[in-house]
């Protein structure tokens, strides 16, 4: 996933997500999961038709990012953490035929990207931005990778919302839970606000086309303004 690295050193920070990334998927129950994945997979099918590239930014163990190449699309998922990395591969592999098979690469969120420019129909933030040092630094870089009339679909926590007690659905991540509401405390994930959201996206040249927040989280498609 994204950076800690204001407080933590870089090797720290890629092995605290690679050990998160065992009881990630533990974190909701796979009905949920599915669930979103769909419905962002649905959300990006209204801006993008099958075919289409998309990248999926910070993706973890690459719920999202199967799912998008189960629905046509050229799916690439990025994230820092190996442990992220290996279990998404080990995802991939585990599935059936693809129209595409999707890739996986190692980039970290907080730096600029390897990546070409004017390269992608669609980028995906889903639950990102609120742990990157920089987002405006980081959206910015999503505007020079997507291509003419490309899409970038964000999903970011709503600071105004009720904050829900951390927990699992598995043991394992029941265990976790503990690391992660002490990383909420201590500043290391900061939600948004609508305001504060939509005055990032305008500082890195977005301008907001679609608006499907609630439920707590802030969810916005923009293109180039």
């Amino acid at each position: 996933m994204s950076s800690f690295s204001r407080r933590l050193p870089r090797r720290l920070e890629a092995a605290f997500w690679s050990f998160h990334s065992l009881t990630w998927d533990g974190g909701v129950s796979p009905a949920a999961a599915a669930a979103r994945a769909a419905r962002i997979t649905g959300w990006v099918g209204t801006h993008c038709v099958p075919g289409a590239s998309v990248l999926d930014l910070g993706c973890a163990t690459g719920v999202h990012t199967l799912a998008l190449a189960a629905a046509g699309f050229r799916a690439t998922g990025v994230d820092f953490a190996p442990g992220m990395l290996r279990r998404a591969r080990a995802r991939a592999a585990s599935v059936g035929p693809l129209p595409h098979l999707p890739e996986f690469l190692r980039a970290d969120l907080n730096r600029p990207l390897p990546l070409p420019s004017g390269g992608w129909d669609a980028v995906l933030c889903a639950g990102v931005l609120q742990c990157i040092d920089d987002p405006v630094r980081l959206l910015r870089d999503v505007h020079r990778l997507l291509a003419p009339g490309g899409v970038v679909i964000v999903e970011a926590k709503d600071a105004r919302a009720p904050t829900p007690p951390v927990t699992g659905y598995t043991p394992a991540s029941r265990l976790f839970a503990p690391v992660k509401a002490w990383a909420s405390r201590r500043g290391r994930v900061r939600p948004f606000t609508r305001e504060a959201l939509d005055a990032a996206l305008r500082a890195a040249g977005l301008v907001t086309i679609d608006d499907r927040g609630g439920a707590g989280w802030l969810r916005i498609a923009a293109r180039a303004a």
